[in-house]
């Protein structure tokens, strides 16, 4: 077997593919549509386009609610004189968007509470008012057990870590986001140049 021939016809078949406009093409336009793609993705994740929830608060406790609407007035009304039905009614309808049933027991006893929704909204609100709910349930309960305000600064504060990297000179300021970061673009470019190809 004359492997020039060979080499010949690869050389041959390669140039005709690399100068196709195909090729030309699908190398310049795949990283571009990747990058936009990946645009997309992050501006639907960290845009705030979603209009405001209303959540309804059906208060048995008499003291949550006003710290609810503390938090969001825009967000939370106390609708605890309003039937169920109605408020059923009103979810349904879109007009309201949730309600949410406050007991004594999701003090007393760490009962979670019940949140019906007419699906809309997504993690993200659900999420939010999750995180929303355990505030009022734990600033309750610090009021509750008299925690000093010394306490509760104690207790709400989020100390950090400042990571430094040791090596052979000596400290120096770790950068574990900034390879982390690096790794993911190199992959994605990597992923890019395969799937282009």
């Amino acid at each position: 077997m004359d492997f020039s021939k060979v080499m010949l016809v690869l050389k041959r078949e390669y140039l005709t593919r690399v100068k196709s406009k195909s090729f030309i093409l699908s190398t310049l336009l795949t990283p571009l549509v990747f990058i936009g793609f990946i645009t997309i993705v992050v501006w639907i994740t960290v845009s705030n386009s979603e209009p405001e929830k209303t959540v309804g608060l059906i208060d048995n406790t008499e003291v949550l609610a006003n710290r609810f609407i503390e938090l969001d007035e825009t967000r939370y009304k106390d609708v605890s004189d309003v039937p169920i039905d109605t408020l059923r009614a009103q979810v349904l309808s879109g007009s309201l968007d949730a309600y949410l049933v406050l007991d004594e027991e999701n003090l007393a006893s760490n009962k979670d509470a019940e949140l019906i929704y007419g699906g809309s909204g997504g993690i993200s609100f659900l999420g939010s008012v999750q995180d929303d709910y355990r505030d009022v349930i734990r600033e309750e309960l610090l009021s509750r057990a008299e925690v000093s305000d010394e306490i509760r600064d104690i207790f709400e504060s989020r100390p950090n870590i400042d990571e430094r990297q040791l090596t052979e000179e000596g400290e120096k300021e770790s950068n574990a986001g900034a390879a982390t970061a690096l790794g993911i673009v190199l992959g994605i470019l990597i992923f890019i140049g395969l799937f282009g190809y």
